[in-house]
C-alpha cells in the first residue's frame, strides 16, 4: 500500500507540473492568437458603417480579460467534444496502468510462472490497440459523427468495474480472469481510447463556426484533456481502496 501511495503521489505531481507548464504556454501564446483572430474578424466583417474600434484587441493590461470573453463562445461551441475527451482519458487513466498491473495470472494461466512477462504482454496489447484505434479514426469519423460520439464515451465507463473485477475476483468469470479474456479487454480499452480520443480532438475544433477560431479551440481541447488525465489519476487511487497488500 505504501508503494501505491508513493506512485500515486508521483503521478499527481507529474500531472500538476504538466498542467502548470501548459498554463504558462497558454498564457504566453493565447494573447497573440486572439489578437490575430480579432484582426481577421475585423477584416472579414467590416462594413462601411462600422469602425474598427469595436473589434480591436487590446494587448495591454486588459488583454487577459478580453481574451476570456472571446474564449467563452468558443467553449460553448466545443463543450460536448471537450466533455468527450475528458471522459475518455478519465476512464483510461483510472484503470491503466494502475489496475491492470495488479492483474495476476491464475493457476490455469500459461503465464503462471512469468508474472512480469504477463504484465508486459498486457501493456503491449494496450499500446498496439491504442495505435490501431487512432488509425481507424479516418474511416469511422463520418459513421460515428460528433452527435453520436458521446455514446461510445459513455459505454467506456463499463471498463472500470470490469477491470476492477479482474483484480478483485478473477475466478468469477473468464472474461476478466482468463488470459484471452484479459487481452481482449485490454485491446478493447485501447482501441476505444485511441479512436474516441482522436475523434473528440478532431470534432472539437470543427464545431467552431468561424475557421479562424479553431486554433484556440484546439488549445482549449488540449487543456481539458489534461484535466481528464488528472481526474483519472485520482480515480485510479480510489480503485485500490479495500485491497489488502
Amino acid at each position: 500500500m505504501t508503494v501505491a501511495l508513493v506512485m500515486w503521489g508521483i503521478c499527481i505531481l507529474q500531472t500538476l507540473l504538466s498542467c502548470w507548464v501548459y498554463f504558462v504556454y497558454l498564457r504566453l501564446r493565447l494573447p497573440e492568437t486572439a489578437s490575430a483572430i480579432a484582426m481577421l474578424e475585423e477584416q472579414r466583417t467590416r462594413t462601411p458603417s462600422e469602425g474598427s474600434g469595436n473589434l480591436a484587441f487590446d494587448t495591454g493590461d486588459g488583454a487577459w480579460g478580453q481574451l476570456c470573453k472571446r474564449l467563452s463562445p468558443i467553449l460553448l461551441e466545443i463543450w460536448p467534444q471537450a466533455m468527450n475527451v475528458c471522459g475518455v482519458f478519465c476512464v483510461t487513466m483510472a484503470i491503466f496502468p494502475g489496475v491492470l498491473v495488479h492483474w495476476l495470472p491464475l493457476a490455469a494461466s500459461s503465464f503462471r510462472n512469468s508474472k512480469q512477462l504477463y504484465g508486459n504482454i498486457l501493456i503491449g496489447c494496450f499500446q498496439v490497440g491504442d495505435v490501431l484505434g487512432r488509425t481507424m479514426t479516418g474511416p469511422l469519423a463520418k459513421r460515428i459523427g460528433p452527435s453520436r460520439l458521446w455514446i461510445l464515451v459513455l459505454l467506456r465507463f463499463a471498463f472500470i468495474p470490469l477491470f476492477m473485477l479482474g483484480q478483485r475476483s478473477p475466478e468469477s468469470c473468464s472474461l476478466w480472469g482468463s488470459d484471452v479474456g484479459r487481452m481482449l479487454l485490454c485491446l478493447l480499452l485501447a482501441i476505444s481510447n485511441g479512436l474516441s480520443a482522436s475523434l473528440a480532438m478532431m470534432f472539437g475544433p470543427e464545431c467552431c463556426s468561424v475557421l479562424e477560431k479553431r486554433e484556440v479551440a484546439g488549445m482549449a481541447m488540449s487543456a481539458i484533456m489534461v484535466t481528464g488525465i488528472f481526474t483519472g489519476s485520482l480515480l485510479a487511487f480510489a480503485t485500490q481502496i479495500g485491497i489488502s497488500t
